[in-house]
């Protein structure tokens, strides 16, 4: 199972397949801001620091979300974004 590590908190977490960003920080209660959940409102952005190849594809309304927002290659939204092996993120500020 996938392990997910929340920084700067150094708090890491066991999730199973397919959980997305959003559902390990609330399984952990750590507080993000999140509006639609579809992806495209940008408000709850986090930063990959490491395994973004560990994470499912962006679909249309993320990746079009990511460009608007000017937001790096190696920020997604938590509330789309699937854990699929270990990661690292950091909230996007």
């Amino acid at each position: 199972m996938p392990h997910i590590t929340f920084q700067p908190q150094g708090i890491t977490a066991t999730v199973r397949k397919g959980t997305t960003i959003l559902e390990a920080a609330k399984s952990l209660r750590i507080e993000v801001g999140t509006d639609c959940e579809f992806g495209w409102c940008g408000t709850d952005p986090f930063v990959i620091l490491s395994g973004i190849e560990n994470l499912s594809e962006p679909e249309e309304d993320e990746r079009e979300n990511i460009r608007m927002n000017h937001f790096p290659p190696n920020v997604r939204m938590a509330c789309v974004a699937s854990v699929h092996g270990d990661i690292v993120v950091e909230k996007f500020n």
